[in-house]
């Protein structure tokens, strides 16, 4: 049997933290939760309900108030090969760990990634993906929206698809105005900080194109599109999905056609990612968009819907 651990950071989550550990705390060899300073009575949740004593961190507004720091402070307590990596609003199915655990894992596989199922505002839930699952080793990286892939990118590493893996995210309703506001403040801090890093013009496009600043919206996605970096393909493919809508409802068709045609060169660049690889449907959406221009049916043209 593979020996798995989970990694946590958390704050003031007693309201979820026992939905997301009890379904699948006895497949797991150990639990590694570092504490950011919560005053909801989380801690003494953990330590009654679980046995768990939570390590204690700190988010520093020198470094964007970064969770990285944390969630990799959190892997070095681990000695499991590997490590499973949720946030307190997450839910995990059951069935995929317990086959997840039953595989042998190919020496060239550094992770897996699942569907990631988001129930925001009461809204019919859409799917976006993660990577849930990986070696110790490896590392998040990133000030905000930090992730794995950057890190086993870097290393000349892939990881793979897991099938069946599914996790549910419930986020709460009553923090969203907060969190949006937050993350706004923390992503600009991110770019003063770490400038070529395009991971996080794509998120302050994406939350913009949300509040239907086109012009806001532009400005960031073209930023992270125009980079072409290698290190961030699909934030890049991204961006210019999201350009193409914004420009199909300005009706300016040339600068779509023109960023259309700029996804799919950059795409046949980046195919062979691995995360390009796992993510079937962005050649399909430039394909059909593509066409949908060459037309002139703009109003056919709509990205698809983002986590953020």
């Amino acid at each position: 049997m593979t020996q798995l651990a989970l990694c946590m950071v958390i704050k003031d989550e007693v309201n979820h933290i026992a939905g997301c550990l009890e379904p699948i705390i006895d497949l797991l060899d150990s639990v590694v939760i570092i504490d950011t300073g919560s005053t909801d009575g989380t801690q003494d949740l953990l330590k009654q309900k679980f046995g768990i004593t939570p390590l204690s961190g700190k988010l520093t507004a020198d470094r964007c108030f970064c969770k990285s720091d944390v969630r990799n402070a959190a892997f070095e307590n681990v000695e499991t090969p590997w490590i499973l990596s949720l946030d307190a609003d997450e839910r995990i199915g059951r069935d995929a760990l317990e086959r997840f655990l039953r595989m042998r894992h190919p020496e060239s596989t550094m992770g897996y990634f699942g569907t990631w199922v988001n129930h925001v505002d009461g809204a019919q839930p859409f799917e976006d993906y993660k990577l849930f699952l990986f070696r110790k080793g490896a590392r998040k990286r990133g000030l905000i929206h930090e992730n794995v892939q950057v890190d086993i990118r870097s290393r000349n590493q892939r990881a793979a698809w897991l099938d069946g893996l599914s996790v549910q995210h419930y986020p709460e309703r009553s923090k969203h105005a907060t969190k949006t506001a937050f993350y706004r403040q923390r992503l600009e801090c991110a770019l003063r900080n770490e400038p070529d890093w395009y991971r996080y013009y794509w998120f302050l496009g994406y939350m913009d194109y949300c509040a239907r600043h086109w012009d806001e919206a532009l400005a960031h996605l073209d930023k992270a599109a125009s980079s072409n970096s290698p290190l961030f393909p699909v934030e890049c493919l991204n961006s210019c999905m999201v350009m193409a809508e914004i420009y199909a409802q300005l009706g300016q068709q040339r600068e779509l056609a023109h960023t259309l045609d700029q996804a799919l060169a950059f795409y046949r660049e980046v195919r062979g990612d691995f995360e390009v690889q796992i993510n079937r449907r962005l050649l399909p959406w430039f394909t059909v968009a593509r066409e949908h221009c060459r037309k002139g049916e703009l109003e056919s043209i709509k990205a698809y819907r983002f986590a953020r």
